[in-house]
């Protein structure tokens, strides 16, 4: 599967590009983003987000800070490797939108999830699915 799922640090470009290399448009790439409505992730794949995130913000300011909290509580400094959170820290055993809806309130686990809102390019279809 090397190289034909995304990086949890991708942005929109990269997502675009990679998804355009199979034949695949913005709007499926949110379309199969979605699917992280279900599942986990090890805290190694975004702790970058919630610890030295950069000299001037430790914490990544796209994500809400609750939710910030919440994850430095579950995944604090030097954790186990095999410890793992929610993808959905809402509905996490339900196929639902709420994703979208969490991306909407900043708690998108992965950077390239939370960009889906945060880019201007794909905010408005994140918002219609949020809705619907």
């Amino acid at each position: 599967v090397g190289g034909k799922l995304p990086k949890p640090n991708m942005n929109l470009d990269q997502l675009n590009a990679m998804f355009a290399s199979h034949g695949l448009t913005q709007a499926d790439m949110i379309a199969l983003s979605g699917a992280h409505t279900l599942g986990f992730s090890h805290c190694n794949q975004f702790t970058n987000r919630i610890y030295n995130f950069s000299k001037q913000n430790p914490v990544d300011p796209t994500l809400n800070p609750n939710y910030a909290t919440q994850l430095q509580q579950q995944c604090p400094k030097n954790v186990d490797p095999r410890i793992a959170v929610n993808m959905d820290p809402n509905t996490p055993r339900k196929f639902d939108n709420v994703y979208y809806k969490n991306l909407q309130q900043g708690q998108g686990l992965f950077t390239s999830d939370q960009v889906l809102f945060t880019d201007s390019r794909s905010k408005q279809t994140v918002n219609a699915w949020a809705s619907s």
